[in-house]
């Protein structure tokens, strides 16, 4: 019985062995799997997280900057010590207008490991895209010397040169630019300096161009390449440019607008009617929209009308001459003279502030460090009830000369006007200790 006990045993055993063998090798097998996984795990989160990186750069270099803010975020949560991110997020928070933020990433790369002129040229271009010209030069120069950092630099010179209104400096800094980089945005701001330069034509092919360069501005330069064809009286052109964007004619007013102009002027009154009448429901506060229902009924004939759309677009812009002169046509027609001559009077008043402000942006472009002629400028639009462009021409006026006594006059009467006495008082304080305008 023993001996039997002992074979079973045996041969039990002999059955086993082979199945602990195998255990024995899978075990083995899942450890070094584990150690494996365990091993690829850093170089894979750091790969993910250097991608993150290179997309933040690509999205930056496109000027998407949603999602470059998005990408780098995610690299930052694994490298929140990176000297090079920090410098982006920094970069990318200028560039969208977010300036006390690009400064705590800057306060960051400080004690950070990294080179410190970085730093500083990015603290320059920050003051800079506000309207501060004092680093002009300096960032010229560093343009000429970097040109990886050209394209930055003229970017935001060309901001700078746009706040101050010296549209010949904005036009050589984008000239520079794109013979550097032919950059969407270059083209696009560019057809705005030759708009303003009465170069239309040259606009066009501006717009044009910004639409082939990159397909995320075409509905930009569509739409502004339509508004200078209208201009140009070419409806033609301009419905070719405008058509595209027909399925946002109403949810985007100036696409609307431009769209009812372009039939307007083809003749298809019908259509723009019935466009500008939605549009009117939908955006009821937009005087363009307003203005152009009104000028479609004067050139239909119907002066009544057209005498109602245009009182309501006079009500939004007291200001503006081409809503005045529209109403004063209307009153003519139906022989409304008494009024008609009350309208004259503001016409006279509005044609002399329009033609010193020509004459004023005009000598800018020779005088640019003038604060006379800027606190002039901004007077002009105090008058005409825009208080936001006067406070932001007085500013320009105070960075050039703190002490300028006419400009803290006027900025009295802007804060006056907005209600904040108690800072108006403050402005006149100063306006006794500062210089007179010569």
């Amino acid at each position: 019985m023993n001996g039997m006990t002992r074979a079973t045993g045996r041969r039990l055993l002999a059955s086993l062995l082979p199945a602990c063998g195998r255990w024995r090798t899978w075990l083995a097998a899942l450890v070094l799997l584990a150690l494996t996984a365990v091993g690829l795990a850093v170089p894979y989160r750091h790969w993910r997280a250097e991608a993150s990186f290179a997309a933040a750069e690509d999205a930056y270099r496109n000027a998407r900057l949603v999602e470059a803010r998005e990408r780098l975020a995610a690299y930052l949560q694994s490298q929140p010590n990176s000297f090079a991110a920090h410098l982006l997020m920094a970069r990318i928070s200028r560039r969208a207008r977010y300036y006390d933020e690009a400064a705590i990433h800057l306060d960051i790369c400080e004690i950070l490991p990294g080179p410190a002129d970085e730093v500083t040229l990015e603290r320059d271009l920050i003051q800079t895209q506000q309207g501060d010209l004092a680093r002009e030069a300096a960032l010229w120069s560093q343009a000429r010397r970097r040109p990886n950092l050209a394209p930055d630099i003229f970017e935001t010179l060309a901001q700078a040169y746009q706040k101050n209104y010296l549209l010949k400096r904005m036009r050589h800094c984008l000239d520079s630019w794109i013979a550097l980089d032919k950059n969407a945005r270059a083209h696009l701001e560019r057809g705005w300096v030759r708009e303003r330069e009465q170069d239309h034509h040259g606009a066009v092919a501006d717009y044009r161009q910004a639409r082939e360069l990159d397909a995320a501005a075409a509905r930009e330069a569509r739409l502004k390449a339509g508004q200078a064809l209208l201009f140009l009286k070419k409806p033609v052109e301009a419905l070719a440019e405008l058509e595209p964007l027909a399925d946002e004619k109403t949810a985007d007013p100036k696409i609307g607008l431009a769209l009812a102009q372009a039939w307007h002027r083809l003749g298809r009154t019908d259509d723009a009617r019935i466009l500008l009448d939605a549009l009117v429901q939908e955006h009821p506060q937009e005087f363009a929209i307003v203005l152009e229902r009104g000028r479609l009924e004067l050139e239909q004939g119907d002066a009544a009308r057209a005498e109602t759309w245009l009182r309501r677009a006079v009500e939004q812009m007291p200001h503006e001459h081409s809503a005045v002169y529209a109403l004063s046509q209307a009153l003519q027609r139906q022989k409304k003279l008494a009024e008609q001559a009350k309208l004259q009077k503001r016409l006279k008043d509005l044609e002399a502030d329009m033609d010193l402000m020509a004459d004023l942006t005009a000598r800018l472009q020779n005088h640019p460090a003038d604060p006379a002629l800027r606190c002039e400028i901004a007077k002009i639009f105090l008058r005409s009830g825009e208080n936001r462009e006067a406070y932001l021409w007085l500013k320009s006026a105070l960075r050039l000369d703190p002490k300028h006594a006419a400009s803290h006059l006027a900025l009295a009467q802007y804060y006056e006007r907005i209600n904040l006495p108690a800072i108006a008082a403050g402005h006149r304080q100063q306006a006794g200790k500062g210089r007179p305008t010569p």
